[in-house]
């Protein structure tokens, strides 16, 4: 409930309450595409989260990396995504240093927030 079901041509589903607890509400079917989740059983900093999207595999930082680094994007196919850390300027941590918030990969356009 809440949700969309299609964009245009394209049908979205979702796993219900009775499929993974894990994937709970999370997108089953994007149209043909299918996207998969990192299992209950990965490392704490990305599990839950996309593992791939269409012909992109999408990578995070892990536990252990840099604290502030923990579970931000890595990379989304071939295009890499860097962070300031702990180690750079106080008012920079945390904030994306080099890559694009909304970018278009493969045909789908990705919008980090």
């Amino acid at each position: 409930m809440g949700k969309l079901k299609s964009i245009g041509t394209l049908l979205l589903d979702y796993y219900s309450n009775f499929d993974n607890a894990a994937y709970k509400g999370k997108l089953r079917f994007i149209g043909s595409s299918v996207p998969e989740y990192y299992s209950a059983v990965d490392d704490e900093a990305y599990r839950g989260k996309l593992k791939t999207i269409g012909n992109n595999p999408i990578t995070w930082y892990s536990t252990f990396d840099d604290k502030l680094l923990k579970g931000k994007l890595k990379r989304i196919g071939s295009v890499p995504f860097e962070w300031y850390s702990s180690f750079d300027k106080t008012e920079l941590r945390g904030a994306l240093k080099s890559g694009l918030y909304r970018q278009t990969i493969g045909g789908i356009t990705h919008i980090l927030r």
